[in-house]
């Protein structure tokens, strides 16, 4: 991460969450560069929706280099009730810390997308030249959109002042300090939740959807650093699994029957399989 520029002061937006959290353990595990300084913050230092608080943020911590990785998150129903929410809230913390990072000189942001805002029909495996090709699936549009508009930025502001502003996008990450809201967090701590109550009750474990849907998950400590001198969006992947495949790999540790209860509601995307070539070459 670090140029021969002198000290080297990673700001990490969205500190507290999943991914922030995993970085504070990599780093303080041995993983920071001599020389480098890292600030991990969360909601509770500033609000990035508010641009005098941002600013404040960045005037305080003069970082040289910014991990994004705040945003307003959820899970597949969170996102069908709030998708105006979503959006709004994105756009911004998006554009409140990528304008305050190129007002204060920083000389590189990083921030983290999700292969959810890829388009709904597409072709696959899908790649990070295909974020804009169509739309996003309808569950999710407000916190698609919201995300895409970041590549839009990066290429903007790289274009008109050459910053090197570039992204990451994982697929389904997990990991401690997950959320593990049934309602309102992700499928694979959700069902880790479920499976916890099953076994905890002696009841059948329910697993809302059809089953067939395909994710990609990668483990939030393998999240690695990356970077890429064009701006270009990096991929970062695992294997895909249905949601069958991962309720029956959970269950294992579980004495008891597996239950599925279709919902009416959108399981999402029936696929989101991708391309890791990009990443792997880094």
């Amino acid at each position: 991460m670090g140029e021969s520029e002198g000290p080297t002061r990673i700001l990490v937006t969205g500190g507290s969450g999943l991914v922030g959290r995993a970085i504070q353990k990599v780093v303080a595990d041995g993983a920071g560069l001599p020389g480098e300084e890292w600030v991990f913050v969360s909601s509770k230092d500033a609000d990035l929706t508010d641009a005098a608080q941002t600013r404040a943020l960045f005037e305080k911590v003069q970082p040289t280099h910014v991990i994004h990785l705040a945003a307003m998150v959820g899970g597949l129903f969170r996102n069908i009730k709030y998708n105006l929410d979503f959006w709004r809230r994105n756009m911004y913390i998006n554009d409140n810390v990528l304008h305050t990072a190129f007002e204060v000189g920083t000389r590189k942001v990083v921030s983290c997308l999700s292969t959810c805002i890829f388009p709904d029909k597409t072709t696959y495996p899908i790649d990070e030249t295909m974020i804009h090709n169509g739309p996003p699936h309808s569950s999710n549009f407000g916190y698609s959109y919201a995300k895409r508009m970041i590549d839009v930025q990066n290429r903007a502001y790289f274009q008109q002042h050459g910053r090197t502003f570039t992204a990451v996008i994982p697929t389904n990450v997990f990991g401690p300090h997950d959320n593990f809201n049934i309602e309102d967090g992700h499928v694979l701590p959700g069902l880790i939740h479920k499976v916890h109550l099953a076994k905890s009750s002696g009841s059948a474990l329910t697993v809302w959807g059809t089953g067939t849907p395909r994710r990609q998950f990668i483990y939030s400590l393998w999240v690695r650093r990356t970077r890429s001198p064009s701006g270009r969006p990096l991929k970062l992947w695992r294997t895909p699994w249905t949601s069958t495949g991962k309720s029956s790999l959970i269950q294992a540790s579980l004495t008891g029957s597996l239950r599925r209860r279709p919902v009416t509601a959108s399981c999402g995307p029936t696929c989101q399989t991708s391309n890791s070539r990009p990443s792997s070459r880094l």
